[in-house]
């Protein structure tokens, strides 16, 4: 069968889906050469595989469409980094080098794979930044060029149906020598002024902000004057739910529940139980002490769960777990469902 991938998701939408669900989030759909998507080539295009941008348009027709603004990184197979190279445009300063000067003790990153890459370009050394893989190097907002390339491509992204945009991991956008690179007040800026952006179109498009950070962390992407981020991913859920269930304890769950803040308006959280990057540990720092982690991460090796790390000052610390839920006890997924479809505003992750 030669059909393309989305249209046939539409076909089983529309069979099946169409009463219950009015958000589809599509995971990147453009040409990527690694990392399920996310190190993406070309964001002008929808990989060839899957559909063309009429696929996109006719599916908002009946419901609304969230897609990933990948927005700290791109591919160094794509366009822009062969250009970055050869000094051309679109691509030239694109990417962020820094020097052997720049402070990297305290960076905090999800990835265990080595920061930067040496580079002889244009008769320099430098050094190429690069968070999460090789293969996805971060772009460099510095630049004035690169925030006006994706001010265009959320206008491109409206423009064919796209009313919700999902700021893939934003928390790592901006740079600066001696911190820890994460969660900045530049990144904030950054998001007021897409928020701004997005407030001016016809369609009113709606951000959500993916950080998984610690809670106090995640609270501040709403923004000061409510003015970042219209919806936040509710981390601390997954970790702090499946610990209770595996552990029949709901004293954790029970504190963070009673201490999250009220939403005001226009704002939510996105409740969920599992993503496309699995379940993050951060998110549960000032809930889950130390003894009560290592206890959760033995029974989830036990149950055949897969740990993922993250680097911290040249340790390792474990920063995800992927565990498929059929290897809990049925009764406790079927439990773990139910928590979820009694909150308001949930996001069921399920790979068609």
């Amino acid at each position: 069968n030669k059909e393309k991938t989305i249209k046939i998701f539409r076909k089983f939408y529309k069979r099946n889906l169409d009463k219950f669900f009015e958000i589809i989030h599509f995971l990147p759909f453009y040409p990527s050469s690694s990392d399920s998507g996310f190190a993406v080539k070309d964001h002008y295009q929808v990989d060839k595989k899957l559909g063309d941008w009429s696929d996109i348009y006719n599916q908002s027709k009946r419901t609304n469409i969230m897609a990933d603004i990948v927005i700290n990184h791109a591919s160094s197979k794509g366009l822009w980094f062969k250009n970055f190279l050869a000094n051309k445009s679109p691509g030239k300063d694109y990417f962020l080098t820094v020097s052997k000067k720049f402070d990297i003790s305290k960076v905090i990153r999800p990835r265990e794979n080595k920061l930067l890459k040496r580079i002889s370009i244009f008769k320099k050394n430098n050094l190429l930044w690069r968070t999460f893989s090789d293969d996805q190097i971060d772009l460099n907002f510095k630049s004035p060029k690169v925030l006006l390339r994706f001010i265009k491509i959320i206008i491109n992204l409206a423009n064919n149906g796209v009313t919700i945009f999902r700021l893939d991991a934003i928390a790592y956008l901006w740079k600066k020598s001696g911190s820890k690179c994460v969660n900045l007040k530049e990144t904030h800026e950054i998001i007021r002024m897409l928020r701004i952006v997005c407030n001016s179109l016809k369609s009113k498009p709606i951000i959500i902000t993916e950080t998984n950070l610690p809670e106090k962390e995640n609270l501040s992407y709403f923004g000061r004057n409510n003015d970042e981020a219209h919806w936040i991913y509710n981390f601390s859920l997954p970790p702090l739910l499946i610990y209770s269930l595996l552990f029949e304890d709901s004293t954790y769950l029970n504190k963070w529940s009673k201490k999250l803040p009220n939403t005001k308006i226009g704002n939510n959280y996105l409740n969920f139980i599992a993503s496309h990057d699995g379940i993050g540990m951060r998110p549960v720092e000032g809930y889950l002490k130390k003894e009560k982690l290592s206890l959760l991460f033995n029974r989830l090796k036990k149950n055949g769960g897969q740990l993922s790390y993250r680097k911290v000052r040249g340790s390792l610390k474990k920063f995800t777990r992927q565990i498929l839920h059929f290897l809990m006890h049925f009764k406790k997924l079927i439990m773990i469902k139910k928590v979820n479809f009694s909150l308001k505003d949930i996001y069921l992750h399920t790979p068609l």
